[in-house]
């Protein structure tokens, strides 16, 4: 996924001497390669060329997309194409790949499904509206146990016996965030409890609620509290298995 060029052009071509046709000569191109594919980097009077490579397998690819997976899409070779959703996916990846904080597992997984569906996704299909009561409370318990651990959207999908893209989608109908964000308002509404009603230390509050270290704990409370500030939303600190969250 070409995010910018500079000075010039880049293509990917099949043949060296055969160059892309005009309507596919245009900026943020995406080419998919599978592995046994031979292809040829083209540039033109180019300075400098940022792109973002991602590697998978193709049971990987279906593992994340389940039955949203398009299996033309997934075994057709496309070079240069152009999808606005998946670009804009690609430049929060990058971002996220060049933090010196990076947040929580959940959000650059997030982000791929995202991506993977922006390219790979078949026809949207009709489905339930969210996740079932059962099934949004086990993985609600299992994201309050383990707000000190890494948790990834595979896990959290297995518990409901879905894919990560069906996981995502319908976690985010029944509680209108995504696993993310609410891993995210969750941990910050246990980090207030702990610091206004047992008076824990900062470096304490930090480990229980699943951040690297004090600093980073203190950006991540900052950006939610202006988030929440701006848009008039209160987190109330956490009780137990009770715990909720909000976001504007």
């Amino acid at each position: 996924m070409v995010l910018s060029e500079i000075g010039g052009r880049c293509e990917a071509r099949t043949n060296l001497r055969s160059p892309a046709a005009p309507d596919r000569q245009r900026p943020n191109h995406i080419s998919f390669v599978p592995a046994e594919m031979r292809i040829w980097g083209y540039t033109d009077n180019i300075e400098s060329v940022r792109e973002l490579r991602l590697s998978f397998d193709r049971k990987s690819l279906g593992d994340c997309l389940g039955p949203d997976l398009d299996e033309g899409k997934a075994g057709t070779p496309e070079l240069m194409f152009h999808n606005r959703r998946a670009v804009e996916c690609a430049r929060l990846l990058a971002a996220e790949c060049d933090a010196s904080d990076p947040s929580a597992g959940l959000y650059g997984e997030g982000l791929m499904i995202a991506l993977l569906s922006a390219c790979f996704q078949g026809r949207s299909r009709k489905e339930k509206s969210g996740l079932s009561a059962s099934q949004l409370r086990l993985v609600l318990d299992y994201i309050h146990e383990n707000l000190d651990a890494s948790v990834s959207l595979i896990e959290l999908a297995r518990l409901v016996g879905l894919s990560s893209s069906q996981f995502a989608r319908l976690f985010k109908a029944s509680t209108g965030v995504s696993p993310h964000r609410y891993q995210l308002n969750t941990r910050i509404g246990k980090a207030q409890e702990l610091l206004l009603l047992k008076g824990e230390g900062l470096s304490i509050v930090a480990a229980a609620t699943g951040f690297a270290d004090q600093s980073h704990f203190t950006r991540a409370f900052k950006r939610v509290s202006e988030l929440h500030h701006a848009s008039g939303v209160r987190i109330a600190p956490a009780r137990g298995s009770d715990m909720k969250t909000s976001v504007g």
